[in-house]
């Protein structure tokens, strides 16, 4: 892989993130995602592929329609890009079993995703969901 197509694929994450999460645009996930795509950190019972992602990010704009992730960094080797991003917004919508607080979030997390072709088709996450229900008021902090 040349040093080209690796900023290519930082760039594809960053304006497929930018589409779907920061601007909603949901429709943006076919040109994010492949068909096949695989989510090794999806929760249990969530579609597999495609629909699996529409799920999920669906979910977290419903629950928070102001959310925002905003990459802090990127490296990117052969077809996988790495990142730490932030994740912030306002709890507006029922979350996790959680009725909505009203509380603003900020959280952090890393993830690893792997494209083909300009699209993501596998991803890894690590966010740090405790530091989540802690500020939602889920758990004691």
């Amino acid at each position: 892989m040349t040093i080209d197509q690796a900023q290519r694929n930082k760039r594809a994450v960053r304006d497929g993130v930018e589409h779907v999460f920061n601007l909603k645009k949901l429709e943006a996930i076919d040109d994010l995602y492949t068909e096949d795509f695989l989510d090794h950190s999806a929760p249990p019972g969530l579609p597999d592929g495609i629909d699996g992602a529409r799920v999920k990010i669906g979910a977290f704009i419903d629950a928070f329609p102001d959310l925002q992730l905003t990459y802090e960094f990127q490296v990117a080797e052969n077809d996988f890009v790495a990142g730490r991003f932030v994740l912030s917004g306002t709890h507006q919508g029922e979350f996790g079993g959680i009725a909505p607080t009203g509380r603003s979030v900020r959280v952090t997390g890393q993830d690893l995703l792997r494209l083909r072709d300009g699209k993501v088709c596998e991803h890894w996450l690590e966010l740090d969901t405790l530091s989540l229900m802690q500020q939602l008021g889920a758990i004691a902090a």
